[in-house]
């Protein structure tokens, strides 16, 4: 472990954490109806936030540069949550009021600040509390990096950004219990958290996980809880939902702190808006009218999800039988009347220039695609890759992302250095401000590196 993971700066600390996205691989749709899916962490498309405490500034700030420049500023006392015995719907009430105060804030600012107000309040705001004197009121400051990961793609950056936010939190709860109270960890795992860099430790994910998707549940009612599991733990993670009461059983079949199959997709976003309420219409509707054929489509699905399963057992990805079940679930996908001309499209490129399977993820109706690139030793595969790209963005709108799948999931990481601008501290209670500071890019691949060697040892 390495102290690197904090930063002092005159008596604030810092700590940041950064969480993935997350890929349906297979089983979309057909786990509605009970079959299993898999899904997988999109390890190098991640969202990374910064949570600096400071001892005297008393304000909630949060900067998030790649939401339309989104600034927030309130002070920590016009954020407290009254105590309501968890009732989460209570809490959606007192954060939609508190946000909606703000009036220049919109639909689309206050869903993205909702999940921070509910986890400081969660994590943070007990031990600022033992912090505080009467002659000054801790604040927090809130930096929050999501350009890798796209919104509204049906990609997870939802549940990365709880995921990452709770993880940072986390952190700076326990910098804060060690180096500003005499308050001990109860056990050593804990104790090695103030200086970890890289996963955290398995009762602290289990930690994160758990105030992660309680963050979700501020915008998002009951999810599944699938999106925030995979962005904590990472690897592949084989899914199914439970008859009796729709909840959904989560087993990682592949876990991203052993040696593990390489699985490079292409992730083509194709800019037409999703309905994913109106792509599971589209099925059920077609169930109804032919509930014979709906019923062995559904079963071919859940065939496949299975194939996936023992394949990983054996932990070795064929490429032939990769491609195979990609290619079979999108034909699936498509007598499901839930793909989109723009996602055949991509199909029809990646198959007949380059000979590599593509299938829509998610809801379909639009959205994402990804095309399976084989592993990291694939002969060829970055100038494949790149002429692939090429000829896949010739279309108005589309854009590539390149990702491991499977990878690891949230990750504690060295702070980015930041500098503050001197009106930081304006009265103002909210603006856009693209000038706050400047930071270094954060390396992921050095704290890949570094976990990896903390693996093999």
């Amino acid at each position: 472990a390495s102290n690197s993971s904090c930063h002092s700066d005159h008596g604030d600390m810092i700590a940041s954490a950064s969480a993935p996205g997350k890929l349906i691989l297979f089983g979309e749709h057909a786990v509605v109806y009970n079959q299993p899916a898999v899904c997988a962490a999109l390890s190098d498309l991640r969202i990374c936030v910064t949570a600096k405490a400071t001892t005297d500034d008393g304000y909630l700030e949060v900067r998030m540069p790649d939401l339309n420049d989104l600034f927030f500023r309130a002070k920590m006392t016009e954020i407290y949550l009254k105590p309501n015995n968890n009732d989460d719907h209570l809490y959606q009430d007192q954060i939609d009021a508190i946000l909606r105060s703000y009036t220049e804030l919109d639909d689309f600012s206050i869903q993205a600040l909702a999940p921070v107000i509910y986890l400081v309040n969660k994590i943070l705001f007990p031990t600022m509390s033992l912090i505080e004197s009467t002659s000054s009121t801790p604040g927090l400051h809130i930096y929050v990096q999501s350009a890798s990961l796209p919104v509204g793609a049906g990609l997870g950056s939802s549940a990365a950004f709880s995921v990452a936010t709770a993880a940072a939190l986390y952190k700076l709860h326990m910098l804060l219990l060690k180096f500003q109270t005499t308050t001990k960890p109860e056990n050593l795992e804990e104790e090695k958290v103030y200086e970890w860099i890289g996963r955290p430790p398995l009762n602290t994910l289990q930690t994160i996980n758990h105030y992660a998707y309680q963050a979700e549940r501020m915008n998002h009612g009951t999810p599944s809880g699938l999106d925030n599991t995979v962005s904590c733990y990472g690897g592949i993670i084989y899914f199914t939902k439970n008859e009796k009461d729709g909840s959904f059983t989560k087993e990682q079949i592949l876990d991203d702190t052993k040696t593990t199959p390489s699985l490079r997709v292409l992730l083509t976003n194709t800019g037409v808006p999703r309905s994913t309420k109106k792509m599971v219409q589209n099925f059920k509707t077609f169930k109804q009218n032919f509930p014979h054929v709906a019923n062995g489509i559904l079963d071919s699905c859940g065939a496949i999800s299975k194939a996936f399963y023992s394949m990983c057992q054996q932990e070795k990805l064929d490429p032939t039988t990769m491609s195979l079940l990609i290619e079979t679930n999108q034909s699936l996908l498509r007598a499901m009347r839930v793909s989109h001309p723009s996602l055949e499209r991509v199909c029809d490129i990646t198959k007949q220039q380059f000979g590599l399977p593509t299938k829509l993820t998610g809801a379909g109706g639009g959205g994402c695609a990804f095309t399976y690139l084989g592993s990291n030793s694939t002969p060829n595969i970055d100038t494949t890759t790149h002429q692939m790209i090429n000829a896949i963005e010739q279309q108005r709108g589309v854009k590539c992302m390149e990702s491991n799948a499977g990878g690891p999931g949230v990750l504690w990481v060295v702070p980015p250095s930041i500098a503050t601008s001197e009106n930081s501290r304006s009265t103002n209670r909210y603006r856009r401000n693209t000038s706050w500071l400047l930071m270094t890019g954060i390396s992921l691949a050095g704290a890949l590196l570094i976990l990896s060697s903390r693996q093999r040892k």
